[in-house]
């Protein structure tokens, strides 16, 4: 039935929802996961190919910012290399991966890309991880079915309140949603929000403010200000570094579901 019914509180028992995220382990956290790599991105520059880049988010971010110096360390570091990119860039009225995901392939998949940057984290902060998780199992298999070859990242953005698990040296839950994911199936991750969290622990930034006493990742706690944009960027381009500089050969394949009610049937 639905909606699924919870039992009294004098059971102490709660909805499946509310118990999925109750128990959803938190993940150690770290700047950035190699894993199985870029390993098509790479060769493609080696072999001096053409790399198209897919940005799948939300409209927080745009290309004024990180995104666009992303672009332009890309091109510095592979100079012999042709860069075209898709904007699977959405209004952000329109929040979260549970939406984007019957977009995904009309948005990014039909474009043929080589690489593609998924970027929903922040979106993701109140949502359920458990429907997280199966919202990107289901991007990861929708990508590898239509082509094994095509690279994925996962980034991880900071949003106020992000701290508090930051300060643990965890991740928040909606971005151990991710992880537990992306640890499965083997897909790099950059966490962006770690060096914002780093950052606000050791007291050079504060979550939100004006930026009259100390730099501010944000006004109102979502919208990077240029100096968590910095620390964005500065969190890209180790993350890449390391990515462009692994040597590996695997190849990315799709595994066993973690859930059977992944989102790889999701569909315009």
């Amino acid at each position: 039935s639905w909606p699924p019914k919870t039992e009294t509180a004098a059971t102490g028992t709660l909805s499946p929802f509310r118990r999925e995220h109750s128990i959803f382990e938190k993940t150690p956290a770290a700047p950035y996961a190699v894993r199985t790599g870029i390993p098509n991105v790479v060769r493609k520059a080696a072999g001096r190919e053409a790399v198209r880049v897919a940005y799948f988010g939300g409209g927080i971010h745009h290309v004024s910012g990180w995104r666009g110096k992303l672009r332009t360390w890309l091109e510095t570091e592979m100079p012999e290399t042709t860069f075209t990119y898709v904007d699977g860039s959405i209004c952000d009225c329109v929040r979260g991966s549970s939406f984007s995901a019957y977009r995904f392939d009309h948005d990014i998949l039909d474009h043929s890309p080589d690489l593609v940057l998924v970027d929903f984290a922040s979106a993701d902060a109140t949502a359920d991880p458990m429907a997280i998780q199966r919202t990107m199992e289901g991007i990861v298999r929708k990508t590898w079915s239509r082509n094994p070859q095509i690279d994925i990242v996962f980034l991880y953005a900071f949003r106020a309140g992000y701290e508090v698990s930051y300060a643990k040296n965890v991740c928040p839950t909606a971005v151990s949603a991710y992880e537990t994911v992306s640890k499965y199936y083997g897909v790099p991750s950059i966490n962006m929000g770690y060096a914002v969290g780093q950052a606000i622990s050791n007291g050079t930034m504060v979550p939100t403010g004006d930026g009259a006493a100390k730099p501010a990742f944000s006004t109102a706690g979502v919208r990077p200000t240029a100096a968590a944009d910095a620390l964005y960027t500065g969190a890209l381009k180790e993350g890449f570094a390391a990515l462009l500089k692994a040597e590996i050969q695997t190849q990315h394949r799709i595994l066993e579901p973690l859930d059977e009610d992944h989102f790889q049937g999701a569909k315009l």
